[in-house]
């Protein structure tokens, strides 16, 4: 009877230990076209796990799910019309994304649960009617979005949501860019986010809540719409405008914030609202036709 049980025991422990798994390596080689002509689904549990996915052709589909830590997943496409859909639970986690050659229509959607994990989505080519959306919920998570080449109405944005997380978003840089849609929203504090874009009829936009959140907000073009929002106390932010008809506003609420607006080009306008107190304004506009506001309350 002890003997049974022992045994009964020892399986329990066993079956536990196999649900979990370290050290696996995934790599996956698709090559195909057509309108979602293939799909790659990869689930695992455990620590040191590793994924790399590499598609090449159009209408491709990715899961990756991952728990645990200091996981890594690497996907690479080529072509367009690609759907990726990815969630890190755990710690130390690391995603690439990388875009080849020209895409349009592609979407990718990430998930990241934990602390100290890290997203990088990059795209090299040209660019037209994708969206990729990345979600960090913990504490000192890295975001990194770099859509280089001819870019045109491309919606990227970033949610985080904790402590001492950073966002980092570049778009444009090599050739026209133009309706683009670049945000990062973060709650919590001790937050930084930079954002930058180059071209025509673009968007920008930043909202923080908390305190010590500092936001950095950098444009090139004309026609250009920038807006950044903190909420709390000993916040900083920064919009430089280089270009025509371009409008800057930044938000404060609290005690203690800092903003600065500077615009180079014509019939630009600025406002800045800051509620509380002990707070520091400054704008600064070159050439004609520019319109300021401030508010102090």
């Amino acid at each position: 009877m002890r003997f049974k049980s022992t045994l009964s025991l020892i399986l329990l422990v066993l079956l536990s230990f196999g649900s979990y798994g370290q050290n696996n390596v995934s790599i996956i080689n698709q090559i195909s076209s057509g309108e979602r002509s293939n799909r790659a689904h990869v689930e695992q549990v455990g620590r040191d796990n590793f994924v790399n996915i590499s598609q090449i052709g159009e209408g491709h589909d990715v899961t990756i799910s991952q728990e645990g830590a200091n996981n890594q997943a690497d996907i690479n496409f080529t072509a367009s019309f690609h759907a990726a859909f990815l969630r890190q639970v755990g710690y130390n986690n690391e995603l690439s994304i990388d875009f080849d050659e020209d895409q349009s229509g592609s979407t990718s959607s990430g998930r990241q649960e934990g602390n100290s994990n890290r997203v990088v989505q990059t795209t090299d080519q040209a660019s037209s009617f994708n969206e990729f959306q990345f979600t960090q919920l913990g504490n000192n998570n890295t975001a990194i979005q770099q859509v280089q080449g001819q870019t045109v109405d491309n919606f990227i944005p970033v949610f985080q949501s904790g402590e001492n997380n950073t966002a980092t978003q570049i778009v444009g840089g090599q050739s026209y860019t133009a309706h683009s849609r670049i945000w990062t929203i973060q709650e919590g504090n001790d937050n930084v986010a930079f954002q930058s874009l180059e071209g025509t009829f673009n968007q920008l936009k930043i909202e923080q809540s908390g305190y010590d959140n500092y936001s950095i907000q950098e444009m090139i073009g004309s026609n250009n719409i920038s807006l950044i929002q903190q909420f709390g106390r000993d916040n900083n932010a920064t919009i430089a405008v280089q270009g025509n008809d371009n409008m800057s506003e930044i938000m404060q609420n609290g005690y203690d914030n800092n903003a600065i607006i500077n615009q180079m080009g014509n019939n630009n306008n600025a406002q800045i609202i800051q509620e509380g107190s002990n707070h520091q304004a400054v704008i600064n506009q070159n050439h004609n036709g520019g319109n300021v506001s401030v508010i102090q309350r």
